[in-house]
């Protein structure tokens, strides 16, 4: 049996153009088949795996599906009834499986071809092949490690689903080995956890370890106080109140896009603590979405909770409300576009979805789309162009970095609180950022004190200097 997908004479020597079509809604069926002596009888039935929504299908560069390849994405996104994989992990996956195939394509190599040289072996040979790729900065580090442990387990992945044997490998595709890292527990106490591994190893190492930068979830750069009044200030002209209120929420609370975006109008009106702020509940059970469902409270603050309830009720969200598939309900997310689409899909509304079409007897015509932030993502790349022409010395920001941003302004406040010592400051911080681990929150604090050595240091240093450089009057 070869795995190498199919491929003409004619197209040796051209670049590889295999591809993704995406199906809106995937639905199994199985196969019923009925003894008849004169010819096979058969039907189908709806299988008991719920429908995939968005399910990315590989095309070889000949036009025909990858069969192993999407056998195997099929496997991996129903396998788990309690938790399934997220529409945009199973993307992820299948993008990484694309450059792969592309990989063996353009070399010509069957994915089984593993001889006895080592350097030969076509997961090795992948391996010098993305190594190549980052070190002409072509693609990141961290790109390049993710494209090659989504390798190493689409092999695992072949053999235990029982799509290859391990009678087809003529020699392994990778070494498997143990290895022990250290890290901090969430009370500070060292721990040490055994991995899984393997040994294709890239070259290299993770970037940012600039001091500018905060990793935390990726690597944040958090805006300055005199950046975040002039990002204020310019999202006060542009007129968009969701867009305020989001960005509200992001820098104010520290919530991540989704979270933001998730929160449903009933959500809104539960009971205040004695600061009067709302303590929200969001991850797995409370209809909020937080990065892979982990529980955690935000704090929005009074102000901003009754700005929430009255754009809620204005004229401008009940028309989003009335085009939108939850009408004029409490369970309706708060903010919606103008056509009355998310800014975020909800996983709870996915797995509804894909439960409704699994119980419907005829699939229906009206599509489901599900939107993660990109309008937002617009508006702040359009938000950043006017600032910086009456401002060509503001940074560029993501919209993550206001998570950072959160995190920096209470850990300055409470520092400058004398009824707090450090440690207390950071469990605070801590717990308000959902830090699994204190080590994380300690980033925080380091990056406060290099920020303060580097600014302190700059002006010393320009200063002396100075004192020596000729200027010249017009």
């Amino acid at each position: 049996m070869r795995h190498l997908p199919n491929a003409r004479s004619s197209d040796q020597g051209r670049k590889p153009s295999a591809r993704i079509v995406v199906i809106p809604l995937l639905q199994l069926f199985k196969a019923i088949f009925a003894p008849n002596r004169n010819f096979v009888d058969y039907g189908f039935v709806s299988s008991d795996t719920i429908p995939i929504v968005n399910f990315p299908v590989i095309l070889c560069s000949d036009g025909t599906p990858w069969e192993i390849g999407n056998k195997y994405l099929i496997n991996i996104a129903t396998q788990f009834r309690i938790k399934p994989l997220s529409t945009k992990t199973i993307r992820g996956t299948a993008d990484d499986l694309l450059n792969y195939l592309r990989f063996l394509e353009e070399y010509n190599l069957d994915l089984l071809y593993l001889p006895k040289n080592e350097r030969l072996r076509v997961t090795y040979r992948y391996l010098n092949y993305v190594q190549e790729l980052v070190i002409a900065g072509s693609i990141r580090f961290s790109t390049g490690k993710q494209r090659i442990n989504r390798m190493v387990n689409f092999y695992k992945g072949l053999i235990e689903q029982g799509l290859i044997s391990k009678k087809d490998l003529q020699n392994s595709p990778f070494e498997e080995m143990e290895a022990t890292i250290r890290s901090l527990d969430g009370k500070g106490f060292t721990k040490l956890t055994t991995i899984h591994t393997h040994n294709l190893k890239l070259i290299g190492s993770d970037e940012n370890k600039d001091p500018t930068f905060i990793i935390d979830d990726g690597s944040l750069k958090p805006l300055t106080r005199d950046d975040q009044k002039i990002l204020l200030e310019a999202l006060k002209l542009s007129n968009n109140r969701p867009m305020q209120l989001i960005f509200y929420l992001a820098l104010f609370t520290g919530a991540r896009i989704q979270t933001c975006c998730t929160i449903r109008i009933k959500h809104i009106y539960g009971k205040l603590d004695s600061n009067n702020d709302l303590r929200l509940r969001v991850g797995t059970g409370t209809g909020i979405d937080n990065k892979n469902g982990k529980n955690m409270t935000i704090v929005i603050p009074n102000w901003l909770v009754n700005d929430l309830k009255i754009y809620a009720n204005s004229p401008k969200a009940k028309r989003s409300q009335k085009k939108s598939r939850l009408g004029e309900s409490d369970e309706n997310y708060i903010f919606l576009t103008n056509r009355g689409q998310p800014y975020y899909t909800s996983k709870a509304d996915i797995t509804n979805y894909q439960k409704e079409s699994q119980a419907r007897e005829t699939p229906t015509n009206k599509p489901f789309r599900i939107h993660e932030g990109t309008t937002i993502r617009v508006f702040l790349s359009e938000l950043l162009k006017r600032i910086s022409f009456s401002k060509p010395g503001f940074n560029d920001y993501s919209f993550h970095d206001l998570r950072a941003t959160f995190g920096m302004n209470l850990l300055e406040r409470l520092l400058n609180n004398p009824m707090h010592t450090v440690h207390s400051a950071l469990t605070v911080v801590q717990q308000r950022m959902g830090h699994a681990d204190l080590e994380v929150t300690m980033r925080y604090l380091n990056y406060r004190a290099n920020q303060r050595i580097y600014n302190e240091t700059q002006d010393a240093y320009e200063q002396d200097l100075m004192e020596h450089v000729q200027h010249q009057h017009l």
